[in-house]
């Protein structure tokens, strides 16, 4: 556009139309109960909220938010986290090449900050779908590893003498 009265006019009348359609959805999302909050600011009250927990499980929220935060930046809003770009988000993470468990440590965490963002009203609830969500490998055990358990009974000694 050519800076002109006309597309002048053209301009200020796209920006207030998009600024009524934001204010809107404000309001909308206010009527819900839904707050504007950073997803940083999320994340800060997330670890708080979990601060006591096992040290390694802290080191797994850790590593979820590194790699969440490689897709969706600090600075914005949780409203922003939808759906949509949550599905599309695990299907990138399942096609990098990592372990199937791996994979699904980042789906745990990234449910568990899901239903965090739910319960404090930081972004309207969704479902993501079944067939998007991770699944553990299922890993046999190494019977070589384990001692060899040998069955045995427990019989009181009057039943000890009815099997005599």
């Amino acid at each position: 556009m050519l800076a002109n009265k006309t597309n002048m006019k053209k301009a200020k009348r796209i920006a207030k139309r998009l600024q009524e359609k934001l204010s809107g959805e404000r309001k909308r999302l206010r009527k819900m109960g839904i707050q504007q909050v950073t997803i940083k600011d999320a994340k800060v009250h997330f670890l708080r909220n979990n601060q006591n927990k096992h040290p390694k499980t802290i080191e797994d929220y850790e590593r979820f938010f590194k790699k969440f935060t490689e897709t969706f930046p600090l600075d914005i809003s949780c409203t922003s986290i939808n759906k949509l770009v949550i599905e599309n988000w695990l299907n990138e993470v399942k096609k990098m090449d990592l372990s199937q468990n791996t994979i699904h440590r980042y789906g745990k965490q990234l449910n568990h900050f899901l239903n965090f963002l739910f319960e404090y009203n930081y972004t309207p609830m969704f479902k993501v779908n079944r067939e998007v969500k991770t699944r553990p490998e299922v890993k046999e055990k190494n019977s070589e590893r384990l001692p060899s358990m040998k069955p045995y009974c427990l019989f009181l000694r009057k039943e000890s003498k009815k099997l005599k």
